[in-house]
């Protein structure tokens, strides 16, 4: 992971023309920047829960996908939707990792899709049918989950 200064650390930008001007503003953009908690969580490989909480556009999806692809390629990953508020994001760290990971990733990817909703009369039988679910996902004991958006609006 390459972590981006946040301020100017150039004392000279030679641009010369529009685009290398067009170049320079992109990768300026488009480059990733962790905040030193967000990294530490990356690079702790003794972590066996990671839980993320923050406002909007704080990098918690991020962390999810990087530390999502350090486990894929050891192992296989499950992406869990929890409920109806969290199918959007689970599908797109599922696609960001199949897209992502490619032939290095040892590991399987797999989604499931779960309705947990504790207003709801089923929501015991539900939360057992996932937790079966994913113990039988596990391999050689170890379990590993994604979950973005866990919270609905309760």
């Amino acid at each position: 992971v390459k972590l981006a200064c946040t301020c100017v650390p150039r004392l000279h930008l030679d641009v010369r023309t529009e685009g290398q001007g067009v170049e320079e503003t992109a990768w300026q953009f488009t480059r990733l920047v962790l905040h030193p908690r967000q990294l530490a969580v990356l690079n702790d490989s003794t972590q066996r829960l990671v839980f993320l909480a923050g406002p909007p556009g704080c990098g918690k999806s991020t962390v999810l996908l990087l530390k999502g692809l350090e486990w894929l390629r050891r192992n296989n990953v499950q992406v869990v939707s929890v409920g109806v508020w969290s199918q959007a994001a689970s599908h797109m760290i599922f696609g960001q990792l199949q897209q992502t990971a490619g032939p290095t990733a040892t590991g399987r990817l797999h989604l499931h899709s779960f309705h947990l909703d504790p207003g709801q009369d089923d929501y015991q039988m539900d939360l057992a049918a996932a937790v079966s679910a994913l113990l039988a996902a596990s391999q050689n004991g170890e379990l590993f989950v994604i979950a973005d958006e866990i919270s609905g609006d309760r």
